[in-house]
């Protein structure tokens, strides 16, 4: 079990979402998103990862979402948010400047 929540924690951050800093604590964690409405295309994939999470888990480990501005948290503080345990799931779109080297995935060839 702790290896596949690592597999999705890894999984996350490859994806460009903030990863979980250490395995689950409780059997349900906070995340929250720099998008402000169901309709966008970044929160509709989260909450399919939410999905595919809680499903391979059998229900052990469940998510609640918080779309932007509903947590007093800037978008620009996901990352740190996610350090810091404050939530524990981060969807975070502004993340180079909490996580400098992922500035290579913009370099020209990287993708």
């Amino acid at each position: 079990m702790k290896a596949r929540l690592a597999a999705i924690a890894l999984a996350g951050a490859l994806a460009g979402i903030a990863p979980v800093p250490a395995l689950a604590q409780s059997t349900t964690w906070n995340a929250y998103t720099f998008g402000p409405s169901d309709a966008l295309a970044n929160v509709q994939g989260l909450r399919r990862v939410m999905e595919v999470i809680e499903k391979d888990t059998n229900g052990e480990v469940r998510i609640r979402l918080s779309l932007a501005g509903a947590l007093p948290i800037k978008s620009t503080d996901i990352t740190l948010a996610v350090g810091e345990g404050t939530i524990q799931f981060g969807d975070d779109g502004f993340f180079l400047g909490a996580v400098p080297i992922a500035g290579v995935l913009r370099l020209p060839g990287s993708g």
